[in-house]
């Protein structure tokens, strides 16, 4: 049996999502949710045999979706999650679970009490750049590993913007460090020693 799965964002991290989700064996993306009409077309092109919905509420008051995906704006994700776990879904949510300690609390007391899943999605544990340096290091062209560092960064600098992704307002995101994503901000250090042979 498929796990049918209702998309509720359609921005930048929402489009990732979708495909995520199509591609998972055991998954069917059912409907999308979508809070602009230039997202809902995109949307609708994308996946012309999918759903697409104006107000998330119509999404969730679907039958055929056993699930949630909500990938939105931080500012929005107890207010949608909690609506998704009081409608019976399961939900994965995009992190941070919510930028403030009230909107985590009512998250978690919504699925407590109504026994559904709630699940955070940790991108970088997927991230195509962890497999590529687990090649590395099972192969020994590292040495051997002691330490690894992730950091982001919150300079100016960043080339976001520049690839036609704006930052929402700062209230909206929660902080920096929530907005940043891999390819535009964080980076990695390894720490290695040598391996001697004798």
């Amino acid at each position: 049996m498929s796990l049918r799965f209702g998309l509720i964002g359609y921005g930048l991290w929402g489009r990732h999502h979708s495909r995520a989700i199509v591609q998972a064996p055991g998954a069917t993306l059912t409907a999308i949710a979508c809070r602009t009409e230039d997202t809902a077309a995109a949307a609708a092109r994308d996946f012309p045999d999918v759903r697409v919905h104006r107000d998330y509420r119509e999404l969730l008051a679907r039958g055929d979706v056993d699930a949630v995906d909500v990938v939105v704006p931080n500012a929005l994700h107890a207010e949608v999650g909690v609506a998704a776990l009081e409608a019976g879904k399961d939900v994965l949510l995009e992190k941070p679970l919510a930028p403030t300690l009230e909107g985590c609390d009512r998250l978690m007391a919504a699925a407590a009490r109504t026994g559904r899943v709630l699940t955070i999605g940790h991108e970088l544990r997927l991230s195509h750049q962890w497999g590529g340096i687990k090649r590395l290091i099972d192969a020994g062209d590292l040495g051997v590993v002691t330490a690894a560092v992730m950091t982001c960064s919150a300079s100016p600098t960043v080339r976001a913007p520049a690839a036609g992704v704006t930052r929402p307002a700062r209230s909206a995101r929660g902080s920096w460090k929530s907005w940043c994503t891999t390819s535009t901000c964080c980076y990695g250090t390894l720490g290695t020693t040598a391996r001697q042979s004798r």
